[in-house]
């Protein structure tokens, strides 16, 4: 079962790539490109804030490890994206690397 969102705070969405537990949020992600509203941590003067930054300064959301990005790192051999498996980032394909 998927929580609701991707962090403690309801209001963090990361960029696609830029995170690997907001990426299994596609919907969400896109629904902040239509919207037209910043990704937290993106300062784009063309579009709204993130919510989560028009509350508090990201130094301060990024306090709460929950809060943070993480990026996921990809397979050397396929670019697949490689998941944390017991410990070590593995491949589906090519398991550990």
């Amino acid at each position: 079962m998927k929580a609701a969102r991707p962090h403690c705070d309801a209001e963090v969405i990361h960029a696609p790539t830029k995170c690997e537990f907001c990426d299994h949020y596609p919907e969400l992600q896109a629904e902040r490109v239509v919207a037209g509203i910043n990704f937290t941590g993106e300062q784009d003067p063309n579009k709204k804030p993130c919510p989560a930054e028009v509350r508090r300064p990201l130094q301060t959301i990024n306090r709460w490890g929950g809060n943070i990005a993480s990026p996921a790192d990809a397979c050397p051999k396929c670019g697949n994206l490689g998941r944390w498996i017991n410990m070590a980032l593995s491949c589906p394909q090519h398991g550990p690397f």
